[in-house]
């Protein structure tokens, strides 16, 4: 089911997203991330963290992995601010300059795969615009995955999360997002807490992917907002959800996904205890 070859340390099982760290600098993030003994990173892209947007530096970020004995093991690529999937086909070459440069940093950083979002800034969406945001996604996904081919990336399109407002919102499914984009060449990423918001069983998520699914993100919530909690805080069942993905023949790793709310030091000492823990149970 996945490219990655069957981890056997939990360093190898358990990626972390820069995401927790999200107030740091990249430097302080990947520090921490090294000390606390894990060697495989998704940065998750942002104004701190390797969004081309703000300039950032990529060969230090590139020294910094060497340095420090890591790995990125993807490229989360940017979606605040973009209006990704609003139903304006004017917007898609900005999506495209962005995301695009943003795979050229992926790449630079030895990333094998780029995670990204169909649509965001949901806040402007509505249900009437479902058809044209669907549309508008499709033709900005395509012409992306030409680039990842160029490139020598594979794109990992992620399911998306509900809202309340919204009762359709294009991806919230990966069977959908599968069954609209067909072909090897594209992969796919779950998000084990956005099934939790979208009441989708992950069991079809994870048949309709088959071997097209190549990274797993892990966090929890209360079943309505998209608060990336670390299980078994909230409704997910990281367990069952584990063991549906072995049974489906998932072999690849976990990415797991937090915000550092209010404490992210104190919930990365948690993310290495339930990494450790979970491996070893």
């Amino acid at each position: 089911m996945s490219e990655t070859n069957s981890p056997t340390t939990w360093q190898d099982t358990y990626a972390i997203s820069t995401s927790i760290f999200r107030k740091d600098t990249l430097a302080v993030a990947l520090g921490k991330i090294a000390n606390g003994g894990f060697q495989w990173v998704e940065v998750c892209g942002s104004d701190t963290h390797l969004d081309p947007r703000y300039q950032p530096d990529v060969a230090e970020a590139r020294d910094l992995f060497r340095a420090l004995n890591l790995r990125a093991h993807a490229l989360h690529t940017p979606f605040t601010t973009l209006k990704l999937g609003h139903p304006d086909p004017k917007l898609i070459p900005e999506w495209l300059r962005v995301i695009g440069a943003s795979l050229e940093i992926g790449v630079e950083i030895g990333a094998a795969l780029a995670v990204v979002h169909v649509n965001g800034d949901p806040a402007g969406l509505t249900d009437a615009m479902y058809a044209e945001s669907r549309q508008v996604s499709i033709e900005y996904i395509e012409a992306l995955r030409v680039r990842a081919r160029e490139l020598g990336i594979k794109l990992a399109i992620e399911n998306m999360t509900r809202r309340p407002h919204l009762r359709q919102r294009f991806g919230m499914s990966l069977q959908e997002l599968c069954s609209t984009f067909p072909g090897s060449d594209l992969g796919f990423c779950l998000d084990v807490g956005h099934t939790a918001t979208c009441r989708i069983d992950p069991a079809a998520e994870i048949a309709a992917a088959g071997n097209r699914l190549v990274t797993i993100h892990v966090d929890s919530n209360d079943g309505e907002d998209d608060l990336h909690w670390l299980p078994p805080r909230g409704i997910m069942d990281w367990s069952r959800n584990k063991k549906l993905l072995v049974a489906g023949g998932y072999r690849g790793r976990y990415v797991i996904e937090l915000k550092g709310h209010d404490d992210p030091d104190g919930i990365f000492a948690q993310a290495v205890a339930f990494a450790r823990e979970d491996v070893n149970v």
